[in-house]
């Protein structure tokens, strides 16, 4: 029995799953709408009608190849809300040429050619943070 004001989060009562790979289009769309004022993003991502568009591409593409495999993105039953991380120190597998490849196609369609050396900024940054990562293990 619950405590009062306590929520059971047993499985079969749990507001929350685990998300799979077949939530990943449901989550990006959701995450796009969730970051769609953000100002990192504003500044980031590529201005005009599509911006929304470039926005779920990027978030389905980091929730594929990047989150959803540790196991630790939830989706709330009603598709309201989620949450997604990397584990600290979870080691990324080296990636394929073909993995290294679509890093650039994705960094594009997200900023559009206008702001593309904005995208290489994050993204040196984001590769830096792992670097950084791996030196405190």
């Amino acid at each position: 029995m619950n405590a009062p004001g306590r929520i059971d989060i047993s499985a079969n009562a749990s507001p929350i799953q685990r998300a799979q790979l077949e939530d990943a289009s449901r989550l990006a769309r959701l995450f796009a709408q969730a970051f769609a004022r953000d100002p990192v993003f504003d500044w980031l991502t590529r201005a005009g009608e599509a911006r929304p568009l470039a926005l779920q591409r990027f978030f389905r593409w980091i929730l594929e190849r990047h989150t959803l495999a540790h196991g630790d993105t939830w989706i709330a039953r009603d598709g309201h809300a989620a949450a997604a991380w990397i584990p600290p120190y979870t080691q990324t597998p080296a990636g394929s040429l073909l993995d290294d490849a679509s890093v650039g196609p994705a960094v594009i369609r997200l900023t559009g050619l206008a702001r593309l050396f904005r995208g290489q900024a994050f993204e040196a940054t984001r590769r830096r943070s792992e670097e950084h990562t791996s030196e405190l293990q």
